[in-house]
This record gives structure tokens, sequence and C-alpha cells, in this order.
């Protein structure tokens, strides 16, 4: 009787409690469930901002890493160029004899002839090489960490530097052109743009008469000699790096010469197993734009081996022995000092 009258075991009043019970703690799992789902989605924006801040940072580094390694190897660059698209011999002698009579007749600045054009191109393109390498090594890292670590990064290098080549060739080309014009008796082509305004012109004309070939005469062969070069140099730099650390030859508080030795050595060797297809992608670049037909990759090599030797293909090397080690061991040196940095503020924020 006093079950009854207290309710405690009315069947109505006992289904009751069990419904308010269930509703409860479907109202708790959907809290928990909505909690989790907003935590979920608040990770992945972070993610997601963070690598986009991370991208961005890498490509700020590479530009900055590329535009002073440039600047600093254009007067060595421009006789180097010079000389591969002429058949005059090189010697050290009359390489400095050449600048010399640049410096008198035009001023110390010519020697930075064409570097406007090449800074317009190296800083889009090393920005993208230097990201791009990161974000592929990155994926592989995750994706395909059996593979050894040169491969990974071979791979990756291989990536960015086809990517780089393809969004800024037509500048590289435009920098070819003023840097061999021959104005003053410089030697190359006589009546070549003085600037990168005029070559952008000359490109705009021949694409009007023929098509894309004008402003991307020689990507080709151009691809053939980046991918190879990127790949290597990456993969050896990366390697360099590691057996570095792993074997004691370097420590944490000396990483930027390290960097800039393996960068150097990685530069040198990369140079030295691309250098021909660089030479004829010169002489190819430094075509005239108005010719009514541009030669083959093929025709180019043929006449530099009928008229130089084997010698040719490699006329100027001996400039790059200087040239790459100084601009790819201050690229890399300066990409991961100014990463640190980077990195170091966004972990700050």
């Amino acid at each position: 009787i006093r079950r009854v009258v207290c309710g405690v075991g009315h069947p109505r009043i006992m289904v009751q409690r069990a419904l308010s019970s269930t509703t409860l703690a479907s109202e708790r799992e959907i809290r928990k469930q909505s909690s989790s789902l907003g935590s979920d989605a608040a990770s992945s924006s972070h993610q997601r901002k963070t690598l986009t801040a991370r991208v961005v940072s890498n490509l700020i580094c590479g530009a900055t890493a590329g535009a002073v390694a440039k600047t600093l190897e254009a007067p060595l660059d421009r006789v180097k160029v010079i000389y591969q698209v002429d058949s005059t011999p090189f010697t050290w002698t009359h390489a400095m004899s050449r600048a010399r009579t640049m410096v008198a007749e035009d001023g110390w600045l010519s020697l930075f002839r064409g570097n406007t054009a090449q800074l317009a191109r190296i800083v889009p393109n090393a920005a993208i090489n230097f990201a791009a390498h990161d974000l592929v090594a990155e994926y592989l890292d995750e994706k395909a960490n059996n593979l050894p670590l040169a491969a990974r990064h071979w791979l990756s290098g291989c990536v960015a530097g086809a990517v780089a080549v393809l969004t800024t060739y037509p500048l590289e080309l435009a920098r070819v052109r003023i840097a061999v014009s021959g104005r003053g008796g410089r030697g190359g082509d006589e009546h070549g743009p003085a600037n990168l305004k005029e070559a952008v012109r000359e490109m705009t004309q021949h694409w009007r008469r023929g098509g894309p070939r004008g402003p991307f005469a020689g990507v080709g062969l151009t691809l053939a000699g980046m991918v190879p070069y990127s790949g290597v140099t990456w993969a050896s730099y990366e390697w360099l790096r590691s057996h570095a650390y792993s074997s004691g030859l370097a420590s944490k508080q000396s990483s930027d010469r390290t960097n800039a030795v393996c960068g150097a050595m990685a530069g040198l060797l990369g140079q030295t197993v691309t250098y021909p297809i660089d030479t004829v992608r010169k002489r190819l670049q430094a075509t005239k734009q108005s010719a009514t037909k541009l030669p083959s990759t093929y025709a180019v090599t043929t006449e530099v081996l009928a008229t130089e030797g084997v010698r040719g293909l490699f006329k100027g090397y001996s400039v790059n022995i200087v040239k790459a080690p100084l601009a790819l061991g201050t690229s890399f040196a300066v990409y991961h000092k100014l990463q640190t940095v980077a990195h170091d503020m966004m972990n700050n924020e």
C-alpha cells in the first residue's frame, strides 16, 4: 500500500523515469559528440592555418635567399654566359680583360646587365623551388619513409625544379637575351635587348608572329637540365648535411657554416652533372628572337661539337667552380637562417 501511495512502484511513473534517464543520457552523448566534432574542426582549421603560414614563410625565405645569392654571383654569371654563347676560347686572362672593357665602356653596373631580369625570375623561382621541395619532402617523409633519405630529396628536388622552371621560364629567356646583348663592342648580339622592357617587347612580337615558341624557346632542354640538377643538388645537400651531423663533423652551433659548405659542395656537383646541357640551352636562348626559324637542340649541339669539340660544351665551367659554390652555399645558408627565425617568430605568437 505504501509503495502505491508514494507512487514508487507505479508502472506509469517508472516508465516516465526511464524515459527521462534515456533522454538525459542521449543529450549528454550529443553534447559529447558535438564537443568532439568542434574540437576536430578547430584542430583541422589550426593545421590548415599552420600549413599556410609555413608555406608562405618558406616562399619568402626562398625568394630572399635566391635574390641574395644571384646578386652576389651576377658579374661572374654575365661573363660566363657571354663565353657560353659564342666561339671565343675561354681563359681567365681574356675573361678579366673583357670584364675590364665592360667597366671602362659602361661603368661597373655593366657587370650586372640582365640582373634585373634575373631577379625578376629568381625571386619567384627560388621561392617556388624551396617551398615546393619542402612540401613534397614532407609528404614523402610521411607516405614513403621506406625510401632512402637521398631518394626522397632527389624526387622532391626534381618536382620542385620542374614547377619552378615552368612558372618562370620566359623571364629566364629575357635575362639571357639581355646578358648577351653586345652593344658597345662587348660581343654577343649587337642588336639584342638592353633591358627587361625591350626583352619582353621582343618576345611579345615573336609570340604574335609564331606563337609560344619564342617566349618558351629551349624550355624542353631547360627541363632536361634543371630537373636532374635540382634533384642532384637537393639529394646531395641533404645527404651531406645529414652525414655531417650524424658523424659529429658538425653541431647545431655551427649549423650556418655547415649549411653553407654542404650547399656549396652540392651546387658544384649538380652543375658538373648538367653543365653541357646548360651550355646548349644558353646557345639556343641567345638566338635572335627575330629569326624566322629557331634552331633545334640537335642542330645547336652538333654545331658546338663540330666547331669547338667536347670542350665547347664545358666552356666557362671554370667560372662555375667559383660561381656555383658561392651561389648555392649562400642560398642554402640564408634560407635556413631565415627559416629558423621565421619558425621562432611563429612559435612565439
